[in-house]
């Protein structure tokens, strides 16, 4: 049922294998178990989407009660805790890099247990508003009055290539120079702070990218191997959990300024704990 509720939030089958730390057959495997167990299909799946089948809508919110029981049950059962859990959303691939953080904090920092989840970019907000997170890192400036805002470190952002690509061949990456190359983006990425981002970069260094969109579901990584002298980005966090050698990709550093600002968004009642998550944050990612 957790994966169930994974693949919704995340919108696919891929991400919520990455929101989970587990290949994506395990999570399809255990899809099917449940499907088969209810004698239903909960999903449509295409080769560009996945979405929930009408069957798939009824057994949502019976779901996400479910989990939050367990949740409660958890809580109710823990000896350390008094108040928890801490349930934090994050956007895919900062899961590790929160859950160090905050796992080198002393004991009794946060209420406990503490959850890393990963929750769509749209969500995140709304979800700390109503209750249901506790806190939340959000990637574009917020503009709620009912939330309190906590600055973090900016997230860089690499230019990845494939690995015979030149532009890359020092380390480090001159937009100027991959003025004539595809910018490769997944179709949701489209209006995203990463896309937006390094668009306005490319404009600052004199032109306008021929942005190449991939359908739903299409990998970025191997578009890049299969699309002539293309290119993209990546946050500099994700590519540190990833071997380059073995995917055939290249990464570098940009001469222009390629970075996507974040923060930690609660509610004012629970500026204790934003505080504590933003300073662990911060001092992981400065150390």
């Amino acid at each position: 049922m957790r994966y169930f509720v994974a693949v919704i939030d995340t919108g696919s089958f891929t991400a919520a294998a990455s929101a989970l730390s587990i290949v994506q057959s395990a999570v399809s495997q255990q899809i099917s178990r449940l499907e088969r167990e209810l004698r239903v299909d909960l999903f449509d799946r295409t080769r560009r989407s996945v979405r929930l089948t009408s069957a798939g809508r009824q057994f949502e919110p019976f779901a996400r009660s479910m989990l939050d029981t367990e949740r409660a049950a958890r809580s109710a059962l823990s000896p350390s805790s008094t108040s928890g859990p801490t349930r934090i959303g994050v956007p895919t691939g900062l899961g590790p890099l929160v859950t160090a953080a905050l796992t080198a904090l002393p004991d009794g920092t946060l209420p406990t247990p503490v959850e890393i989840v990963s929750i769509p970019a749209t969500d995140r907000e709304q979800q700390v508003a109503d209750g249901r997170l506790d806190a939340a890192i959000i990637r574009t400036p917020s503009a709620r009055s009912d939330l309190v805002t906590y600055a973090l470190p900016a997230d860089e952002l690499l230019v990845i290539t494939a690995s015979d690509h030149p532009a890359t061949a020092t380390g480090r990456a001159h937009l100027a120079d991959l003025a004539a190359h595809p910018l490769v983006f997944t179709v949701d990425a489209i209006g995203e702070p990463v896309y937006l981002n390094t668009i306005a970069s490319c404009r600052r260094a004199g032109f306008e990218p021929h942005v190449h969109v991939l359908s739903p579901g299409a990998d970025p990584l191997t578009s890049l191997s299969t699309i002539a002298d293309a290119w993209s980005v990546f946050f500099a966090a994700h590519a540190r959990q990833l071997n380059p050698v073995a995917l055939g990709v290249r990464f570098g550093h940009s001469d222009e300024n390629l970075a996507v600002v974040k923060s930690v968004v609660v509610r004012s009642d629970r500026t204790d704990i934003g505080a504590r998550i933003a300073a662990a944050i911060t001092d992981a990612e400065c150390r």
